[in-house]
């Protein structure tokens, strides 16, 4: 992965203020970054929440993010070098977060089970519109109604959602908390 061209890319096609805006964290927040690349998002978040806990499996993106986190002096953000598919269990978290990663899981139903065990946490999603011109294979691209879908099984409804020029924000939050 070319991390420099993926956060350069990502400040083009997503308008971060917009999504920090819509996942309104707050202080006592612990997020877990899922996919979490070279921690452009969970630099971010540790500014504005308890704890950041970054799933990565690339060892160049934790690299990167170990950097980071030096150069700017965080000493809220753990690093979890872990495939996320054979997790067995997930700390306690108030968000889930994941940045155009959600579709490359094949174990994502597995992955909302385990988090609903860890405390039933909001999930903040962002994908690539099925038809847009940027992104993955359309054929592995999620479209917002099958998202809804796949979190409406496990209880969840959407809460709010933000569109861009080639990809969605989505805001799922567990029913019983309406």
């Amino acid at each position: 992965f070319d991390y420099e061209r993926i956060d350069e890319m990502r400040s083009k096609i997503v308008d971060v203020k917009k999504v920090i805006d819509l996942i309104h964290m707050e202080k006592e927040d612990v997020i877990c970054d899922m996919g979490s690349g070279s921690g452009f998002y969970s630099i971010l978040f540790s500014k504005h929440c308890k704890h950041v806990y970054a799933y990565e499996w690339s060892e160049k993106g934790n690299e990167i993010l170990e950097k980071r986190m030096r150069e700017n002096d965080i000493d809220n953000i753990t690093i979890k070098r872990e495939n996320i598919c054979k997790v067995s269990s997930f700390p306690e978290c108030t968000k889930v977060f994941f940045s155009t990663s959600f579709h490359d899981f094949e174990c994502r139903e597995n992955l909302i089970e385990l988090f609903k065990r860890a405390g039933s946490p909001d999930f903040v999603l962002i994908e690539f519109k099925k038809d847009g011109e940027v992104g993955p294979p359309a054929s592995i691209r999620i479209s917002e109604n099958e998202l809804e879908k796949i979190f409406s099984r496990h209880g969840y409804s959407m809460k709010k959602k933000i569109e861009f020029e080639y990809t969605y924000v989505s805001y799922f939050t567990p029913v019983s908390s309406h």
